[in-house]
């Protein structure tokens, strides 16, 4: 689940009992300077709380007695997971909304606070929350997401998984260049917010017929949130205005997150070549 992002703490103990120690800059630890810490404890059953989102401030919250269950959801995707580990901690990112239900009678839930209060944080209203939140665009590939591309596509693990070899500096700005000339490939910049993600396109376009699928979340904390299913709706309709009839892609067998959304998203395998999958999709 993309939204659930554990930290597990050390616990400290022998015979008499078990100890867990929060400490700033301890490697695992909590991700912010903490400027606030409460708890919730004897919740009447039946009752939830939460409903809310917070515009800046970030959370762990950590069940040291008891268990609860925490509903985060960013807009895109609702996460759904129980809290009941003394010994680790839920991370909640801001712009979050969360829900807290089916309170065990000896719950007692830990919130860690990176700000002091501030009501002006909240929002408390999931359809504001809704059009609060950062739309993703699709915008020209420019030179600047050329040089993230450059970072992007170096990482080992990104590599990997979108079946990228190794190029040049020269390599990268010779296909730049030759954007503006070719009709069978098209790229466009994903952003979400101000901040640049990723990379969509197709590619071997033959027009009136079929073209190749290719796209990436290049920054990793973007990973998991849904955005893949805005990647496609977008390209589908391109391709839809282009007449074209399919869209195909290959991916790698060991990209099980890539080959699932690709599956939710009405792709089907067509061939099997060995450490790669084929996939396609009819329009």
């Amino acid at each position: 689940m993309g939204q659930i992002k554990w930290i597990d703490f050390q616990r400290l103990g022998d015979e008499r009992g078990d100890l867990v120690a929060l400490e700033i800059g301890m490697e695992k630890a909590v991700p912010f300077e903490i400027k606030r810490v409460y708890y919730i404890y004897r919740t009447a059953e039946g009752v939830s709380r939460g409903y809310h989102a917070h515009k800046k401030l970030k959370q762990v919250a950590i069940c040291i007695s008891g268990m609860c269950r925490m509903i985060l959801d960013d807009g895109r995707r609702r996460d759904d997971v129980w809290l009941n580990n003394p010994t680790k901690g839920l991370l909640i990112e801001s712009m979050t909304w969360r829900e807290m239900h089916d309170f065990s009678d000896d719950c007692v839930l830990l919130v860690l606070a990176s700000e002091h209060y501030d009501e002006t944080d909240y929002i408390r209203d999931y359809q504001e929350f809704i059009k609060s939140r950062p739309q993703v665009a699709f915008v020209p590939y420019d030179e600047k997401f050329l040089e993230k591309s450059w970072e992007w596509l170096n990482d080992p693990e990104l590599m990997e998984l979108t079946l990228t070899k190794p190029f040049t500096r020269e390599q990268q700005s010779e296909f730049y260049n030759s954007l503006a000339f070719r009709d069978d490939y098209k790229i466009w910049g994903i952003r979400l917010g101000g901040e640049k993600i990723g990379a969509v396109g197709l590619k071997k376009i033959a027009h009136g017929e079929s073209a190749e699928y290719f796209g990436y979340i290049g920054d990793k904390s973007y990973w998991g949130k849904g955005i893949s299913s805005s990647m496609f709706g977008f390209i589908v309709s391109f391709a839809k205005e282009q007449k074209l009839k399919r869209i195909y892609l290959e991916v790698s067998k060991s990209n099980n997150r890539a080959v699932s959304s690709y599956r939710k998203n009405g792709f089907s395998e067509c061939e099997d070549r060995g450490d790669t999958i084929m996939m396609e999709l009819h329009l």
